[in-house]
């Protein structure tokens, strides 16, 4: 194998380009097609750490991030409306650090005895729009123009071969290999790559089927508008509860990126304008308007061609996993290229399988709360669990989450442990006493270890040097040392 053709250019196609480009090097020549013609869904303007890993393994500073792709740092996604008092999925790198094995004594500490979910997640960070020094996020908001436009040069620095074109037939050969692609001309790779996003043109042509997560999941539709800047930025996304679905807020730099999801069964687009414009006591202008159908590829690759990124899979908005699937999809494949076999094949497709699995019991998760206050909510307290979830949720009435809950190669999973146990601590689904009682049955000497290491962290957490976090974006677009802690 020589040459790599990569279908789409948007985010997807080009990280996943640039992450084999720095695996494989000249030994791989690889090539992007993409079309003027088809623009980039461009709405999705929130990652997880695993675009941090991605920046990392390819050489790309965070410095570079926040000055070339309009970021803002993220902490934490805060969900409004959702529950009784307001709570927020976030992870603070020093609570997991006490575990016996997959035990998570930490979080053990901490639910058992009653600190609640804003105690866990930094609030005096969140509320005051701060950033600790020693707290170094991991996560951004990104404006997905200026992402692609950065992420574009990269790729045309490292030698990857952008190719101008709009496909308009893909050949197949009678065992469902790809033979080759058909723009203004033929184009003939050794392997291909479907990042097409929703219009899967390779996969349909190879036979590929869609399965639905209409059952677990019951938004199909989103818009997404733009809002002016403001003097301040939060470091979270904003979930924000609405009547037929749920709105994202997100700053990045210069402006605000917003979107509702929502079911078009219960609220037409133009309805849901208003009641945004309602909400945010402005008016808005749509700038996408997108119906999508929740689910997964039945095979994510096919002979000479995988898929990645929305070509492969879609779940929806929440949560921010769209990006972050390419990048574990992209780092699986990297894996799996070199003199692949149909055990290859296999294990992609069943590790993609797992992964898409995971996001879907975590974002159906989200969903899984007391209020039902207008039909789309009364509706989905009726929606159904996946059986994975179910029987996980009944594990998990008498003890916390543990790596053994996950598949094994669990590094590739978008939510393990920590980020179920802080869901379901803020949803109130784990049993406290149980919780304690797990706890207690630690030998003493752990007990007093972990009990006395995270009182004192949490006592000296308010002291730590504080930035604004508009003021820190600010210092680094302009090349400003911050904190000789920061590697920024």
């Amino acid at each position: 194998m020589k040459t790599i053709g990569i279908v789409g250019g948007g985010t997807s196609g080009l990280i996943c380009a640039l992450i084999l480009q720095q695996r494989f090097q000249e030994k791989l020549k690889i090539h992007i097609i993409k079309s003027n013609k088809i623009g980039i869904i461009g709405v999705g303007e929130s990652t997880t750490e695993h675009f941090m890993e991605f920046i990392k393994f390819v050489g790309i500073t965070p410095a570079e991030i926040i000055k070339h792709c309009g970021a803002t740092f993220k902490t934490a996604v805060k969900f409004q409306g959702w529950t009784e008092k307001d709570y927020y999925h976030s992870l603070e790198d020093y609570f997991y650090t006490y575990k016996i094995t997959h035990y998570l004594g930490g979080f053990g500490y901490l639910i058992g005895h009653n600190y609640t979910n804003q105690e866990i997640v930094s609030f005096d960070n969140i509320k005051n729009n701060t950033l600790d020094t020693n707290l170094q996020p991991h996560q951004f908001h990104l404006n997905a123009e200026l992402t692609n436009k950065f992420l574009l040069e990269q790729c045309k620095k490292r030698g990857i071969r952008i190719i101008e074109d709009t496909l308009t037939d893909v050949q197949i050969h009678k065992d469902k290999s790809v033979k080759w692609l058909q723009g203004t001309k033929k184009y003939k790779f050794d392997f291909y790559i479907d990042v097409s996003g929703l219009h899967r043109l390779i996969n349909k042509k190879q036979g590929g089927e869609w399965e639905s997560y209409e059952k677990y999941l019951k938004v199909n539709h989103a818009i997404a508008f733009p809002t002016p800047d403001t003097s301040e930025y939060p470091a979270y996304t904003s979930a924000i509860r609405m009547k037929a679905g749920w709105l994202w807020r997100i700053p990045v730099w210069g402006r605000w990126g917003n979107g509702y999801v929502f079911n078009d069964n219960f609220i037409s687009a133009k309805a849901a304008q208003k009641e945004c414009e309602q909400l945010l006591k402005q008016k808005v202008e749509i700038f996408k308007d997108i119906k999508f159908n929740s689910g997964q590829n039945k095979t994510n690759w096919i002979k000479n061609c995988a898929c990645i990124g929305l070509s492969s899979s879609f779940i929806e908005p929440l949560e921010a996993t769209a990006i972050s699937q390419t990048i574990t999809q992209s780092f699986i494949l990297m894996h799996l290229l070199s003199n692949y076999n149909e055990e290859s094949i296999q294990t992609y497709n069943n590790m993609v399988k797992e992964i898409n699995q995971n996001i879907l019991d975590f974002v159906s998760l989200s969903y899984y709360i007391k209020k039902g206050d207008t039909p789309f909510w009364k509706m989905i307290k009726k929606t159904s669990l996946t059986d994975s979830l179910k029987t996980n949720l009944k594990k998990w009435q008498t003890r916390l989450p543990s790596g053994f809950d996950f598949p094994f190669f669990s590094s590739y999973l978008l939510f393990d442990a920590p980020n179920f146990i802080v869901k379901l601590h803020a949803l109130g689904l784990l049993k406290k006493n149980e919780i304690k009682n797990e706890f207690q049955l630690l030998p003493d000497v752990d007990q007093i270890e972990i009990a006395t290491n995270i009182k004192r962290y949490l006592a000296n957490r308010s002291s730590y040097q504080k930035f604004k976090h508009k003021n820190l974006i600010n210092l680094i677009r302009n090349n400003e040392s911050v904190h000789a802690g920061w590697v920024y």
